[in-house]
């Protein structure tokens, strides 16, 4: 969670002070929030933050919190946001397409267009890279670090929304692969648990995520 020396128009002080008028009322939230204070060591990348808040609220259903963010710290910056590096517009567009899914937009799209590298993703190649990797780390007796867990559902998420908002607006080609409202659910009630427990013991999460739906 390295901060981005670049990122000037979405500071840390910025998104500061936009939750101290709309604070979340969630300890792990709260906590990677006030992260972002820090002077010297370990500092936090917003958009990190960022992402983390958006994925829990959407897998909480909080759809309200969720818009009130995008249009407050997203939306106003976005044309600045679009000339990001790679990795770091992966954050941005994953942020992009869980707001059109919510709100069954096309708002926004075309700066996801612009950038590309989406047509090759749309029959789930990323997102089942994820998924095999995600089971061989649950399977992991040492227990892999709860935060790559919770990174993992946030990209099968992401590959997910992808695929159903473009193939939803017939953008590019449809996708073959068929796509399930269900399993998106699933993945959502995974990552909300892991947030809202993840103060708990690790064989408390772990057992709870491999007895859910596979």
């Amino acid at each position: 969670m390295t901060v981005n020396q670049n990122a000037g128009y979405l500071s840390a002080e910025a998104v500061l002070e936009f939750f101290k008028l709309h604070p979340t009322s969630h300890r792990k939230l709260d906590s990677v929030i006030k992260s972002l204070s820090r002077k010297n060591i370990r500092k936090v990348d917003p958009l990190i933050v960022l992402r983390e808040i958006t994925y829990y609220f959407f897998s909480a259903g909080n759809v309200s919190s969720l818009n009130e963010c995008y249009d407050g710290l997203i939306q106003p910056n976005l044309e600045s946001l679009s000339n990001l590096e790679a990795r770091d517009w992966g954050i941005i567009e994953g942020i992009i397409l869980i707001h059109c899914y919510v709100n069954s937009s096309r708002q926004d799209l075309d700066y996801i267009s612009r950038r590309g590298y989406v047509k090759t993703r749309l029959e789930g190649s990323l997102y089942e890279l994820h998924a095999k990797n995600l089971a061989k780390e649950l399977a992991d007796e040492n227990y892999v670090p709860k935060d790559t867990i919770a990174w993992r559902y946030e990209s099968q998420i992401h590959e997910l929304v992808l695929m159903l908002v473009f193939n939803k607006y017939n953008l590019f080609q449809k996708s073959k692969k068929t796509l399930s409202e269900k399993r998106l659910a699933d993945i959502k009630e995974k990552y909300s648990f892991i947030e809202d427990n993840y103060y708990e013991s690790n064989d408390v999460i772990y057992e709870h995520l491999k007895n859910l739906t596979p």
